[in-house]
């Protein structure tokens, strides 16, 4: 069991890009500094980062256009 308090959700930063690039290329994505600083200046509430033991441990990212949610929900 994990305890919460070493667990922290926050927005994610520019600052975070280096550990998000790491996380991407373990799990086998593509993402590029780019596209890391595009999606943080486009919706930066919509970029979240979980820590865990002050590591960058997940990110997650939403953005809406033309109306859409880039996935299964509709804005």
């Amino acid at each position: 069991m994990t305890d919460s308090s070493r667990v922290v959700m926050r927005k994610l930063t520019y600052g975070d890009i280096p550990s998000a690039i790491q996380l991407s290329a373990e799990a086998g994505w593509n993402q590029t500094v780019e596209d890391w600083c595009t999606l943080i200046e486009l919706t930066p509430e919509g970029c979240l980062a979980i820590e865990f033991d002050g590591d960058l441990a997940a990110t997650t990212t939403l953005l809406c256009y033309d109306g859409a949610w880039h996935g299964s929900a509709w804005c």
